[in-house]
């Protein structure tokens, strides 16, 4: 079940909007909720945290970038979690944007043109993710290349951190970074790889969405700093 809602004061973009989601993902035959606000402030008092958000940003009271900021202050944005697409009709105002982990950004000149491609990138990336099977205890678990914020090399294996607990692997970790998506994780130093979305930003060490910190390898520091900025570029449009 996907969670979508849209959020913007003008009715006939609401409209359009919606009629173009629920097409799509009828098509694909996903299973969707979809919700409409006509304000900002109506969507933070119905306390909704979709899973994609298409959020105008110029509206009375708040605003869609205050709205983003909310979001982002109780970490649910910039990783495996909430996707914001951001509706504008001024290009300058993009870049403040970027500060709130925007997924997308659609010019409303031009967004039906752009709004089919953005879905079907949100479908590629979201709906048909690759599992990774890791056995805890006398189960087996199945869980989500995005919930996978870094692994670590172990005593005999390794460690999976996820957005939501750790598991322990008997797989090398070589053998991960094979098999994982190489535009999505990079190898920090000999012991850990990262998952580039969970990825705040880069300074004396690497800084997570979830707070935690990450050490890496001095020699690789140009690398993964070019690797990053490429990931955000290719992503973030």
């Amino acid at each position: 079940m996907i969670n979508i809602a849209i959020c913007d004061d003008d009715e006939s973009v609401r409209t359009c909007i919606s009629g173009v989601v629920t097409a799509f993902f009828d098509n694909k035959n996903v299973e969707y909720k979809l919700d409409i606000y006509s304000s900002g402030d109506m969507l933070l008092s119905k306390e909704a945290y979709p899973d994609l958000l298409f959020l105008d940003i110029e509206m009375p009271g708040k605003n869609g970038l205050e709205v983003a900021e909310y979001y982002k202050q109780r970490k649910m944005t910039g990783s495996g979690g909430m996707k914001i697409v951001f509706l504008t009709s001024h290009d300058e105002v993009v870049r403040k944007a970027f500060k709130v982990d925007a997924y997308r950004f659609l010019l409303k000149d031009y967004y039906e043109e752009e709004l089919a491609e953005c879905l079907e990138d949100y479908y590629q990336e979201n709906c048909m993710e690759v599992l990774y099977e890791i056995n805890v205890g006398s189960a087996v678990l199945a869980i989500r290349q995005s919930d996978i914020m870094y692994i670590t090399s172990a005593h005999n294996g390794t460690e999976i951190w996820t957005v939501t607990d750790e598991y322990k692997s008997d797989k090398a970790l070589v053998k991960w970074l094979e098999e994982l998506d190489s535009g999505m994780f990079i190898r920090v130093h000999k012991n850990c790889i990262v998952n580039m979305t969970h990825i705040n930003y880069i300074d004396d060490c690497i800084y997570l969405y979830s707070g935690e910190k990450i050490q890496y390898s001095r020699r690789n520091k140009k690398e993964l700093e070019q690797r990053f900025i490429q990931y955000i570029q290719d992503n973030v449009r």
